[in-house]
């Protein structure tokens, strides 16, 4: 019999993620989310789409997730972030994962502003 883990199965790699309130204080137990935006599979096997964790006293969550540089689709994840205690939620981007560990501040992928009229 040959049991096979998970972690044999699909690779993930290691995001940390801080989250601050507006006046610079850690946020502890702020909750984030990464979710797959399309359907990824590697080798055989079907890409968990949604993964989320809580930070700890520094603030700080690492999230497991799998590296879009190993896909087919050309994926990225929306990764979310909110302060459970108010509610508010001060992460809503977008997120393409390499195949190595990293800061969240790395890889966002941000939207640029629309043009302005100078009418």
């Amino acid at each position: 019999m040959c049991l096979i883990r998970k972690a044999d199965m699909i690779p993930t790699v290691k995001i940390t993620c801080t989250a601050f309130g507006q006046k610079g204080e850690v946020l502890v137990g702020a909750r984030f989310e990464a979710v797959l935006d399309r359907l990824e599979i590697y080798n055989g096997f079907v890409v968990p789409e949604k993964i989320y964790g809580y930070t700890d006293e520094n603030g700080v969550c690492v999230l497991e997730v799998w590296p879009n540089a190993l896909g087919a689709n050309g994926s990225g994840y929306t990764i979310k972030g909110w302060d459970v205690v108010s509610g508010r939620l001060f992460l809503d981007s977008r997120m393409v994962v390499p195949n190595s560990d990293c800061i969240l501040e790395q890889i966002l992928v941000a939207e640029p502003f629309p043009p302005v009229s100078v009418s």
